[in-house]
C-alpha cells in the first residue's frame, strides 16, 4: 500500500510537471504570436516600400523587374523578360531568415506592381509626374 506521504509527493510532482509544461507551451505560444506579428509587419513595410520604388521607377522609365541572389550585388543580369530588365537583388544568408523574408517580400511585391503598371499604363496616368 503507498503512503499518504508518497501519495502526495507523487500528486504534488505531477502537479508541478504540468504546470511546468503549460508554462512552456504558453511561452513558446507567446514567441510564435510574436514571431507572427513581426511577419506581418516587416511584410506590410517591405510592401510599403517595394511599391513606393517600383512607381518611382516607373514614373522615371525604367521597367526592371527584380531576382533574389545570395551574396551578390544589387546589378542588371544582361537579361530580358519582355520590356523588362531583370535586375539581381542580393540577400545575405547572415542576416537569416527575417533578412532573407524581408527581401523575398520586398521583390514579391515589387515585381507585382511594376507588371500592374505596365499592363495598365494605357488605362492610368501613374507615369505621368
Amino acid at each position: 500500500m503507498i503512503s499518504k506521504k508518497t501519495l502526495l509527493i507523487l500528486n504534488v510532482t505531477v502537479v508541478l510537471v504540468i504546470l511546468i509544461t503549460a508554462t512552456l507551451v504558453l511561452l513558446n505560444m507567446r514567441t510564435l504570436g510574436t514571431n507572427r506579428l513581426w511577419e506581418i509587419q516587416m511584410c506590410g513595410m517591405a510592401g510599403y516600400a517595394a511599391s513606393g520604388q517600383a512607381l518611382d521607377d516607373y514614373r522615371a522609365g525604367t521597367l526592371r523587374l527584380y531576382e533574389l541572389v545570395e551574396n551578390g550585388e544589387c546589378e542588371f543580369s544582361g537579361r530580358y523578360e519582355g520590356p523588362f530588365e531583370i535586375w539581381y537583388w542580393p540577400y545575405y544568408p547572415i542576416s537569416g531568415h527575417p533578412g532573407k523574408y524581408t527581401q523575398e517580400v520586398f521583390i514579391e511585391a515589387y515585381n507585382r506592381k511594376m507588371n500592374y503598371m505596365h499592363k495598365n499604363s494605357e488605362n492610368s496616368k501613374l507615369g505621368e509626374n
